[in-house]
Order: C-alpha cells, then sequence, then structure tokens
C-alpha cells in the first residue's frame, strides 16, 4: 500500500522509480559497444536488412562502433543513416567511403519543414532550444526538419533495427515524429539520451516525456550515465551521487528501450 502511494506521488512529479534487477532482459553495467553489439545479437536474423538510425550523429562518435559490431558479427547486409542538421559537421560525415552509410544534413524532429537552430561552439551542444542558465556562444541558423515516419516513406524503409537519439533536448519530439512506425511495431530498439530537469528554457524534461511517444511498445532495459560529461581531473569516472551539473541541476542520461515482441520473441 505504501509502495502504491510513493508510487502515485512520484509519478505526479514526472519522475518514475525502477526496479533494474526485476528487468527481463537487463542491458545495464555493459559499456556502449557491449551493450549494442547485445542489442545486435538480439535483434538480428532473418531476411530483412539491419537498419541503424543515427539521430544527432554529431562528428560520428557512435558510427566507428556500429562499423565494428557489424565486422565482428559479419553483417553484411545493413545500412546507417545519420541525420545531423550542423552543415559543417554534415559535411565531414559525407567523407566516410562506406556505400551503407547515408549522412543527411536534416533534423528529426515531429514536423516537416524548417526551424530555428542554435549551433554552439561546443557543437555536441547545438540545440533547438536556448540553454536556461547560460547563454549559448554561437550562431542561429535555419535548418530543414522531417520526422522518421516520412523519411521512412519516402525511403521506403519498412523496419528499423535502432533508433540512437541524442538530439539536445528535442528526444521527445523525434519519438513523436515515429508514431506510425512504433505503433506499428515498425521499431526494435531506441536508444536516447535525455537530459532529466530544466536545462533549456521553456522547457522541462523528465523520463515520461520520452515514454509517452512509446505507445507501450517498449521495455526499459537499461539506463546509464552520460559519462563523457562528467569526469575529474585525473580523468576518472564521477559516481552517480556526483553528476548532477553544479550550474544547471540537470542529470544527463542514457536510456535503452526494446520492443517487448523482441523480448518474448527471444
Amino acid at each position: 500500500m505504501i509502495k502504491k502511494f510513493v508510487k502515485k506521488i512520484v509519478d505526479l512529479l514526472g519522475y518514475k522509480i525502477i526496479n533494474m534487477k526485476s528487468q527481463n532482459k537487463n542491458f545495464e553495467g555493459f559499456s556502449n559497444l557491449e551493450t549494442f553489439k547485445k542489442v545486435v545479437k538480439l535483434l538480428r536474423g532473418g531476411a530483412e536488412k539491419f537498419i541503424i538510425f543515427d539521430i544527432g550523429t554529431n562528428h560520428g562518435q557512435f558510427v566507428d562502433l556500429y562499423l565494428k559490431i557489424m565486422k565482428d558479427l559479419s553483417i553484411h547486409d545493413y545500412e546507417i543513416h545519420c541525420f545531423e542538421p550542423n552543415i559543417s559537421l554534415a559535411a565531414k560525415l559525407k567523407e566516410l567511403k562506406n556505400q551503407n552509410i547515408f549522412v543527411n544534413n536534416l533534423a528529426i524532429i515531429n514536423k516537416v519543414g524548417e526551424k530555428r537552430f542554435f549551433i554552439n561552439e561546443e557543437d555536441q551542444k547545438s540545440s533547438f532550444y536556448k540553454f536556461a542558465s547560460y547563454k549559448s556562444k554561437g550562431k542561429e541558423t535555419f535548418v530543414k526538419t522531417t520526422t522518421i515516419d516520412e523519411y521512412c516513406r519516402i525511403k521506403n524503409i519498412n523496419k528499423i533495427a535502432i533508433i540512437k537519439i541524442d538530439t539536445e533536448g528535442t528526444e521527445p519530439e523525434v519519438l513523436e515524429g515515429s508514431k506510425k512506425m512504433i505503433i506499428n511495431n515498425k521499431v526494435d530498439c531506441i536508444y536516447s539520451e535525455l537530459a532529466i530537469g530544466k536545462l533549456y528554457k521553456d522547457k522541462e524534461l523528465s523520463i515520461l516525456s520520452l515514454e509517452k511517444y512509446l505507445h507501450d511498445k517498449f521495455q526499459l532495459v537499461g539506463i546509464s550515465l552520460n559519462r563523457d560529461y562528467y569526469k575529474d581531473k585525473d580523468n576518472k569516472f564521477i559516481s552517480i551521487f556526483h553528476s548532477l551539473n553544479q550550474k544547471d541541476f540537470v542529470l544527463d542520461l542514457c536510456y535503452l528501450y526494446i520492443n517487448k515482441k523482441n523480448l518474448v520473441e527471444s
């Protein structure tokens, strides 16, 4: 009774209590390489092409990881679709000489059109939103936008194995624009960063910001710190108890979801 009461209060506050030990197919405790390799092993099979969407590719930090996994697991029939709204970063990504990699100078959100975009000097922090507690250093521009549903329609993509999202505040909008693919079980795995709290002006995020667009199709199987941003002077990882950004009071986490049908089938 007490547990239900506490859970109800926490839900009303926009948070969520998760017992990771009770989660089936727990992916917690692995490196990015080990985690994604485990995901690919779970999802591969059949005659379908293995398709990955990297939304917010930045410098392509995850692309090398995908390529290593494809090589290690001898997967040759695959495609990696990269989406990067920063034109200079997209140009560099297009230098990759791989016929299985498709680079799009586009932003994926919840509508097709154009939208004002803030390119930060720290390019990994570029966003559609301005920061709440400090001034962004960079420039403003307009970028073309589309949705996952529309992109898949145009490209005749019927199934996405993995969607990785790192879009500095628009992660919920990315999922909102994926409604058709998600509802029709055309997405197997979603890996998303999310800054919990109010990092951006007029926008506060919680895990419920993501999950309301998953339409009860996915199970959370792993949570991890975005450790790249939390290192001490000796380049060692700081514990979770010190991971709140001192300036913004935001907890930057990564969430890994697997479509429930894949967990049942496995």
